[in-house]
């Protein structure tokens, strides 16, 4: 499912290159002003600076320079994947849709910073998308960003950001790595409901088939007798699709929601499982 996701982030970040000539259109002006406000832009960017600063600490990057950045490219490449865990996590960046952050870049960078972005951007990431199949991987993606960015480019903050986002997106959280061992003090005192989701794209509710659409109000029901104490195990099968994938994780971001608007700040306990 990393695989999956690593790939299709940084193609949606092509489809972003390649509206470069028309970033301020009313419409994606209209779509950012309705989903992403000046101040909430301005956290996503702090949180931004702050997952650097976790990633240089955590050894992902050596420093905040552009070659520190290709140098994470490079590991993508030896590895065909990025293997890392968190124990941290960013409110905005956890929960901010990814149509959302790739729509509202201009809202995060400087005028400056946006200015970087130029023709030459565009047709590097043309490349870097082209002959798109379902043999793409991991591997081959970030190989091509290295042959088609210059050490100059991993320097732009607009490369950075994205960069940034999409490591945090795949990278494991290190809490699920403690849940299949022996019981932690972490999640010792957590009760879960398991959602496992099939290589058909079906939904097992504690091994029971569940229709999705009666997915948000039996999760909602199960944490909202206690959330702090409560969560969900998340796994999925290898050849589920990346899109049933992704209206999943929605409909767990939109359970939290109802729980922060019913109990004020509620913790998220989502415990993801390697996929079988």
């Amino acid at each position: 499912m990393k695989f999956s996701l690593f790939f299709l982030f940084l193609l949606s970040g092509t489809l972003w290159a390649q509206q470069i000539p028309s970033l301020f259109t009313q419409e994606r002006v209209d779509f950012c002003e309705a989903n992403l406000s000046v101040e909430e832009a301005l956290k996503l960017r702090q949180e931004l600076v702050a997952l650097e600063d976790y990633f240089i600490e955590r050894g992902l990057l050596f420093d905040k320079s552009g070659a520190a950045y290709k140098v994470a490219f490079q590991k993508i490449v030896h590895e065909n994947d990025l293997t890392f865990s968190m124990d941290t996590t960013f409110q905005l960046l956890s929960s901010v849709d990814m149509e959302v952050f790739l729509s509202c870049y201009y809202k995060m960078l400087t005028p400056q910073e946006l200015s970087q972005a130029t023709i030459q951007h565009y047709e590097a990431f043309t490349l870097i998308s082209e002959n798109v199949g379902a043999e793409i991987t991991p591997r081959i993606v970030a190989q091509r960003i290295i042959d088609n960015l210059s050490e100059e480019d991993f320097e732009l903050e607009f490369l950075k950001i994205s960069s940034l986002y999409a490591f945090y997106k795949i990278s494991s959280p290190a809490i699920p790595n403690v849940f299949g061992e022996l019981g932690s003090d972490v999640i010792k005192d957590i009760k879960t409901i398991t959602v496992s989701l099939t290589e058909d794209d079906q939904i097992l509710l504690d091994n029971q088939p569940l229709k999705t659409k009666y997915l948000e109000q039996n999760l909602y029901d199960f944490l909202l007798k206690d959330p702090e104490r409560r969560g969900i195990e998340f796994s999925t099968n290898r050849n589920t699709s990346y899109q049933f994938y992704l209206e999943i994780n929605k409909i767990f971001d939109k359970v939290y929601e109802r729980l922060k608007s019913d109990r004020g700040v509620v913790r998220k306990h989502i415990f993801y499982q390697e996929p079988d």
